[in-house]
């Protein structure tokens, strides 16, 4: 068992509907959602090293949960490994497709 909340993981194209989804989750208490450009400012420069080698996202993880809350990803590149993240994290993946019919 970890010792963090499992993460949900948001994937999806441009204009699917990922960010409003992340914000929804913002809303709800216990939640931190990370976006790309805010995991960049808190100092993970590496941020997308989970697309390419999905058991170093663990220690990032670990330490954005510390606090108690489950962490929200929204990294688009992290998609790329999507059911890989869920099996090393214990998380959740959420893809979201586009209808542009």
């Amino acid at each position: 068992m970890p010792d963090y909340l499992p993460p949900v993981f948001i994937a999806g194209h441009g204009r699917s509907g990922t960010t409003i989804l992340g914000q929804l989750f913002q809303s709800v208490e216990g939640c931190k959602v990370v976006y790309e450009r805010s995991a960049r400012a808190m100092g993970w420069d590496d941020i997308g090293t989970g697309a390419q080698n999905p058991e170093r996202i663990l220690p990032w993880v670990e330490r954005l949960s510390a606090d108690g809350k489950r962490v929200i990803d929204k990294e688009p590149r992290n998609a790329l490994r999507l059911a890989e993240l869920c099996r090393v994290t214990g998380g959740k993946g959420l893809h979201i497709g586009r209808d542009v019919a």
